[in-house]
C-alpha cells in the first residue's frame, strides 16, 4: 500500500513538472506557434 502511494505521488510530481514545462513553452509562444496552429487537425492528433 505504501509503495503504491509513493508511486502515485511520484507520478503526480512528474505530471506537475511536465505541465509546468508545457505551460512555460505555451506562454512564450515561439515563432513556430502560428505555424503549429495552422496545421491540420490530424497532424496534431486532435
Amino acid at each position: 500500500m505504501e509503495v503504491k502511494i509513493c508511486k502515485d505521488k511520484h507520478q503526480r510530481e512528474m505530471v506537475d513538472n511536465f505541465a509546468q514545462v508545457l505551460y512555460a513553452i505555451l506562454k512564450r509562444k515561439p515563432k513556430w506557434w502560428n505555424g503549429l496552429q495552422g496545421w491540420p487537425r490530424w497532424v496534431l492528433g486532435t
